[in-house]
């Protein structure tokens, strides 16, 4: 037989036997390493909220819209010449 069972019922190895536990042991984790974990990624930096910018240059309603050269307010003053009127409520 390859090896004796013992209590926890699995076959040691005849090398293992030879040298002994603790020297086997002592080998293992002498000879293999476990991979370093990954570096923690780096602090990012607090980007400025678009909300808090109040400047006049600024669209003031900006959580609802984000202000680009066609938003709907430059449309509306573009094509109100081409609109037709209202109908009269008489």
């Amino acid at each position: 037989m390859l090896g004796q069972r013992t209590e926890c019922s699995f076959v040691i190895p005849r090398w293992e036997r030879q040298l002994g536990a603790k020297q086997v042991e002592r080998w293992v984790f002498s000879t293999t390493s476990l991979p370093s974990p990954p570096p923690p990624p780096p602090p990012q930096s607090p980007q400025p909220d678009p909300i808090s910018e109040s400047s006049g240059l600024h669209y003031m309603n900006a959580q609802h819209w984000k202000y680009v050269p066609s938003t709907f307010i430059d449309f509306e003053t573009e094509l109100s010449v081409h609109r037709l009127p209202q109908p009269s409520s008489g």
